[in-house]
């Protein structure tokens, strides 16, 4: 049995009010990570992190803290870390990504 016309239209505008629904929830949970994982620095997306090199490894040891799992949070210390500093860091960020491309466990230890 059909609908009658202005029941489609009722469901055309409640499944598009859906579908934006859905659409501005994942809009603004990308938005969030793509600031938290820094993937598109190109783009103007996020707020300017603080360009102070302390400031920058405080924010991340403070993100190591909160999850000592964060591979690319100790990753970002080990390049961030001064090289006298820096082994410690090391074994931190080789212990958190040991199978990450970027990491640090399968390079030799810088003199």
């Amino acid at each position: 049995m059909p609908l009658p016309p202005s029941r489609r239209w009722i469901l055309g505008i409640v499944a598009a009010a859906a579908a934006v629904g859905v659409f501005l929830a994942g809009m603004t949970v990308h938005l969030r990570r793509a600031c938290t994982e820094l993937d598109t620095p190109y783009l103007p997306l996020c707020a300017d992190p603080s360009k102070e090199p302390e400031a920058v490894r405080e924010g991340l040891r403070a993100r190591i803290a909160r999850n000592p799992g964060d591979s690319y949070a100790w990753t970002k210390l080990l390049v961030a870390e001064p090289r006298e500093r820096s082994d410690s860091v090391l074994q931190g960020a080789a212990l958190a990504a040991p199978n990450d491309p970027w990491s640090p466990a399968g390079v030799p230890r810088r003199r």
